[in-house]
């Protein structure tokens, strides 16, 4: 270490400064081949990889690391089990701790997919700790936590495509999906048949929700009471995880409902028939009493 290299003032000591403004003051780079430790507590380290590139900051941030690479670690015990996973990011305590082999998750918040374990892969967990059984997941915030949810930029206007669907929610674990309709996921396929003849005992009602909107307006709303519903149609009602009645699948309505009008047009196209006959038959009995003279005689 050269003489003008390392400097002591007042108590501060500096390392290329003369001029130190801290207990301990460094003007340049820092280059540690090992970790930084504070109260021999890691804050900053990089550990071991075959290929490197690997960052953890805090105790017992990624301390198993063998061979996975490009690893992020900010938090106590952050990925603390990971051996050989790769291109992981955890940030917060505890997560992704019980991670050993897989890659490419990224989990943030405070025991954020602390449950997803082993070669487990792909996911993303914001404020989730996920399951077990979780592979190319996506989870955020914890169901029965966060009761409300805003995303900017979904009143952007309408893709014009043949491929946009609307999403489903399970109410009972939060998870979004599609409804499926291909047949390829389908059995037991039946004729829908007389099942959709209890619509006409449904109330349809205008009705105004107690909550305001956002702007402070309660507007008419137009739909079905769920409990109502329950009662003629106990598939058509969704529960929450507790067993409450929740809302009603309206998306199911449809096929009912097309079901209703092929069926009145059957009926239609039946009584259509039948009059044409009747028609028919009436023009033809006034054609014999027309040509019979007995019977225009006693007119």
């Amino acid at each position: 270490m050269g003489s003008s290299a390392l400097f002591q003032t007042g108590g501060n000591v500096g390392i290329g400064t003369m001029m130190p403004g801290a207990a301990l003051d460094v003007m340049g780079n820092i280059n540690a081949s090992g970790s930084v430790q504070l109260q021999d507590t890691p804050v900053l380290q990089t550990p071991g990889g075959s290929m490197g590139g690997n960052l953890s900051v805090g105790p017992f941030a990624l301390p198993s690391n063998t061979t996975g690479n490009n690893n992020t670690a900010v938090g106590a015990a952050a990925l603390t089990s990971n051996t050989t996973g790769a291109n992981d990011t955890a940030i917060g305590n505890d997560a992704l701790a019980n991670n050993t082999t897989g890659s490419n998750n990224i989990a943030i918040g405070e025991n954020a997919a602390v449950n997803v374990t082993g070669s487990n892969s792909n996911n993303i967990h914001i404020g989730n700790a996920g399951l077990s059984s979780d592979n190319n997941t996506i989870r955020i915030g914890t169901f029965g936590t966060q009761a409300s949810f805003y995303a900017a930029g979904v009143t952007a206007p309408l893709i014009p495509s043949s491929n946009i669907v609307g999403l489903q929610v399970d109410t009972t674990t939060g998870q979004l999906g599609i409804m499926m309709s291909s047949r390829r996921y389908k059995e037991d396929i039946q004729n829908m048949g007389d099942a959709s003849r209890n619509l006409m005992r449904l109330r349809p009602v205008t009705f105004r929700y107690r909550i305001p909107s956002a702007h402070g307006s309660k507007p008419i709303q137009y739909g079905l009471i769920a409990e109502e519903v329950a009662e003629v149609y106990p598939e058509l009602v969704a529960h929450s995880a507790n067993g409450q009645i929740e809302t009603v699948n309206y998306q199911v309505l449809d096929s009912m409902l097309l079901n209703e009008v092929q069926r009145q047009e059957k009926e239609i196209d039946d009584l259509r028939q039948q009059n044409l006959a009747l028609q028919q038959r009436l023009s033809r009995l006034e054609a014999v009493i027309a040509n019979s003279p007995a019977l225009t005689s006693n007119q």
